[in-house]
């Protein structure tokens, strides 16, 4: 079945191909487009917690024990399961290169082996009719998000953009969502794909638990802004769990996934190819002296840019920066007093609980605040250039306001990749910052648990009060200066990275325009006799873009993926 997208997509880089030579990268663009539609991979990962039971569920589906399930953090890297003919392991390195394996790990130990470090996802292909049936949708198995290992990190933030549906895995003895899934939850929420709820372990309840359990979960999903399209109870042993996930499965049509998937990129592209055609029409109408005055004044622009982003990296390496260290640490520090009840019980419970609930809120919090301080530094970068901007005649601030808005959509959900993998790197930045911050909680633990624990034989009062003192006098400012340190170490770079793509989207609005203008003026020199016959063609083809961005429109419409 022809996918809802290709027609239109294949009419705008028909009419593209007229401006090649003013504004190729339009152009490259609707065609990275169209391959990656051919091309396109429905990725449908399964997050959650370590023993949530992702991989015995998915196993029951299989109708096979041959995804292995542990007592400790089992699954290591994301595996994709694709069907084939005959079964096979094979591992992607994270330079490209594959490697065959010949038996599929059974147990934590084989699957966290060290002696892979370069590893970085797998795919398994079994003869399975449950994936044959499922016509290119590809379940993966994840690891769990609150292990605190980082390759795990890693490897959900590799499937956070890629998914084209999500499968919430939450145990119903948990009652609620785990704070470490909330948090993970959050880098999807602002993306429109599906998000199925699967319920595993329902045979340990009763069914008027489970629907509060139900109830309980599916609100909090909302209230994330994951709003669940299906909710799939499961049990152990029971087939009827399997028929109930194939169905789900199944109601995910690949077509609409692509549309959920591309249509924001292509809408964005044609708004460009619009914006373009609409000035070659309206620099038409211009006298050559005019067109030269303003060719000069984008000239001017290009040369300014320089010197104005210049000054805005030196006022990144001052009072911003500053701001920004003293403020994400500051979030910090708060989030963990808010919590010192909680993280007191947690305590209490022992230091592995402890440990995980305290990475969850640093975790959360830490991406959360740095987030807000870098949207309000760019968009503080971006005032200032608008009010330095150079030309009268043409407007510089809304160019620059435009070029911003795909780093802000970045900064916004931290987990959409444009251009290839350039923003995926700023991605992995920030979480290198978050891994630096939670791995010292271990040995903090091992500081401080000790003189806890001599506490142990006073009141119970006083021993509360004597805890939670020396987390908030010990533990929690140690965190501070330590989150404050890491993001002192790698926020230039982060910076750097958001500058530097700003500079390419606003150079090449720049030179778009500019090179619109210097292509009227020829056009009008050389074939005055032919402008109103180009004026027609121009118009035309502005109608055939605006008609093809309402068809997708019209699809995104029909669709209504979140409520």
């Amino acid at each position: 079945m022809s996918d809802a997208l290709t027609g239109p997509l294949t009419r705008l880089i028909g009419i593209s191909k007229d401006f090649e030579a003013t504004a190729p990268h339009i152009l490259n663009d609707f065609t990275s487009q169209l391959f990656q539609i051919n091309n396109f991979t429905a990725c449908v990962p399964l997050i959650g917690i370590f023993s949530a039971g992702k991989s015995s569920l998915l196993n029951l589906w299989l109708g096979q024990n041959i995804l292995p399930v542990d007592q400790a953090p089992t699954t290591a890297l994301a595996t994709e399961l694709h069907y084939g003919e005959q079964q096979a392991l094979v591992i992607t390195l994270t330079d490209g290169t594959v490697r065959e394996v010949h038996y599929a790990p059974q147990n934590a130990l084989d699957v966290n082996n060290d002696a892979t470090p370069e590893d970085q996802y797998a795919c398994l292909t079994i003869p399975s009719t449950r994936l044959r049936d499922l016509h290119g949708l590809i379940p993966v198995d994840m690891p769990g998000v609150d292990s605190g290992i980082k390759r795990h990190v890693d490897a959900f933030y590799r499937y956070a953009e890629r998914g084209a549906a999500f499968i919430v895995v939450v145990s119903a003895e948990s009652g609620t969502l785990h704070a470490s899934l909330a948090a993970v939850l959050h880098e999807i929420a602002f993306q429109p794909v599906p998000l199925l709820l699967v319920l595993t372990k329902c045979d340990k309840l009763t069914p008027e638990s489970l629907d509060n359990v139900e109830e309980e979960i599916s609100g909090r999903l909302s209230d994330l802004g994951c709003q669940p399209q299906i909710v799939v109870r499961a049990s152990r042993n029971d087939r009827e769990t399997a028929d109930r996930l194939q169905d789900a499965l199944l109601q995910l049509n690949i077509q609409d996934l692509k549309v959920i998937h591309f249509a924001g990129q292509i809408q964005s592209s044609a708004s460009r190819l619009l914006d373009h055609i609409t000035m070659l029409r309206k620099s038409s109408t211009l006298d050559p002296g005019t067109l030269d005055a303003q060719i000069y004044q984008y000239d001017r622009a290009c040369q300014e840019l320089n010197d104005t982003l210049a000054r805005q990296k030196r006022r990144l390496s001052g009072t911003l920066r500053q701001n920004t260290m003293d403020k994400v640490s500051g979030d910090v520090h708060n989030a963990l007093v808010k919590n010192l009840d909680v993280l007191y019980n947690c305590l209490m419970q022992g230091e592995d609980i402890f440990q995980t609930r305290t990475a969850a809120i640093i975790s959360d919090v830490y991406r959360t605040s740095l987030n807000q301080a870098l949207r309000v530094n760019l968009s503080d970068i971006v005032v200032n250039m608008q009010n330095e901007a150079v030309g009268e005649n043409i407007d510089i601030g809304s160019i620059l306001q435009n070029g911003s808005q795909t780093a802000v959509l970045v900064l916004e959900t931290l987990a959409t990749v444009s251009k290839g993998s350039r923003w995926y790197k700023l991605i992995s930045t920030a979480l290198a910052v978050t891994t630096s911050v939670i791995n010292p909680i271990v040995e903090l633990l091992i500081i401080f648990l000790p003189d806890i624990i001599k506490l142990f034989s006073d009141p119970q009062e006083r021993k509360r009060e004597l805890v939670k003192q020396n987390l908030q006098e010990k533990v929690f400012p140690e965190i501070r200066q330590r989150a404050r340190e890491a993001l002192a170490e790698i926020l230039p770079e982060i910076e750097l990275e958001l500058i530097a793509g700003l500079e390419e989207e606003w150079r090449t609005r720049i030179e778009e325009s500019r090179s619109a203008l210097e292509h009227c003026r020829e056009e009008k020199r050389q074939h005055e006799a032919e402008w109103l016959a180009q004026q027609d063609l121009w118009s035309a083809q502005i109608n055939e873009v605006r008609d093809a961005i309402r068809e997708i429109e019209q699809r995104q419409k029909s669709l209504a993926v979140h409520p």
